[in-house]
């Protein structure tokens, strides 16, 4: 399985992956290898959602914001709740010491402030349950066209 679980203390700046002093407190990537990436972002009180003219799997292109809404504290509060749950799991996954190997297919980054000062991440190709819940929560408080 391919899990990367840091604390954020680096100043890089990648596409698809956050890792900065000003990171926002909630960042999800979503990134299929030959299909346009997207990713969600929380700073202060917005979500955004943007999504990529490229290729996941390549060159990402160029971002294109898509979608943006106000959050209040409650759902500000469950997407922190359903972020750390998705991380925690990763890792309770990566300790069992099971391997996935994916040769194609989709990229999930998520990062998430913990609440007490530093960040968690995970990077797999083999989201869980957990993941796609969260990604559904985010939809659900975006407006739709």
């Amino acid at each position: 399985m391919l899990f990367a679980v840091v604390s954020c203390a680096n100043n890089d700046f990648k596409i698809g992956q956050r890792f900065s002093e000003d990171s926002p407190e909630f960042y999800l990537s979503i990134a299929p290898s030959f299909s346009q990436p997207y990713e969600y972002e929380l700073s202060g009180e917005s979500l955004v959602v943007r999504e990529y003219s490229g290729l996941g799997g390549y060159d990402w292109g160029k971002s294109i914001e898509v979608s943006r809404a106000q959050v209040t504290r409650e759902q500000s509060e469950k997407i922190r709740e359903l972020s750390v749950s998705a991380i925690k799991e990763a890792l309770l996954e990566e300790q069992s010491g099971i391997d996935v190997v994916v040769m194609d297919g989709v990229s999930w980054y998520l990062l998430s402030d913990y609440g007490f000062g530093s960040f968690l991440s995970a990077k797999t190709n083999n989201p869980s349950k957990l993941f796609y819940d969260l990604q559904e929560y985010l939809n659900e408080i975006l407006p739709h066209e």
